[in-house]
């Protein structure tokens, strides 16, 4: 998904439902939205020394382990 994708969806979304937390599904989890930023070409920087790949840059959306944290 492009970010002009999820960008539509989540505009489509709060027409429909007003403005809501989000949150990420991640196998049984689920996790609050927290931080979301760019990441140039390579692995993410807390993983930089166990995983030797060059993904493309991309978009990153920063999960919280506790969706239940309110900071």
């Amino acid at each position: 998904m492009k970010a002009s994708d999820l960008i539509e969806s989540l505009r489509q979304l709060i027409q429909k439902h007003g403005d809501l937390p989000v949150t990420l599904a991640v196998s049984s989890y689920e996790y609050s939205a927290s931080n979301i930023g760019y990441a140039e070409e390579g692995p993410l920087p807390n993983i930089r020394d166990i995983q030797h790949q060059s993904p493309d840059e991309r978009f990153v959306i920063e999960a919280k382990d506790d969706i239940l944290d309110s900071n």
